[in-house]
């Protein structure tokens, strides 16, 4: 969840890089419905055969097919090390800031079509 004033400008500037008129309506909210992952993860022995992926891709194509859900976002607070940064990059995520470079987890997100 965004919870500050300074976590949503970054949230919209980082946005707009990409897609200025998501950008453009995002701004006029004053809320932004998301759904978290709260903890994903595959046992060693089955790491590397596209689980998480496939995980990723239910919950994207859950939540865009029920409009009704309202979620315009996917978000996560990955651990911070490189294999799992580098799987949520890989899978559509974005850091939401670098205000927590240093911190345990990332605050990430992937942006749900709409």
């Amino acid at each position: 969840m965004i919870t500050s004033e300074d976590e949503r400008n970054d949230l919209i500037e980082d946005i707009s890089y990409c897609n200025d008129e998501f950008a453009d309506f995002l701004n006029l909210q004053t809320s932004y419905p998301a759904i978290n992952i709260g903890h994903l993860g595959t046992a060693i022995d089955y790491q590397r055969h596209a689980i998480g992926r496939s995980i990723i891709d239910l919950v994207v194509e859950t939540f865009t097919q029920y409009k009704q859900a309202g979620c315009q976002f996917i978000t996560v607070d990955a651990l911070n090390n490189k294999a799992t940064t580098k799987f949520y990059l890989s899978n559509g995520f974005t850091f939401q800031t670098d205000k927590d470079f240093f911190a345990t987890t990332r605050r990430m997100y992937r942006i749900l079509p709409f």
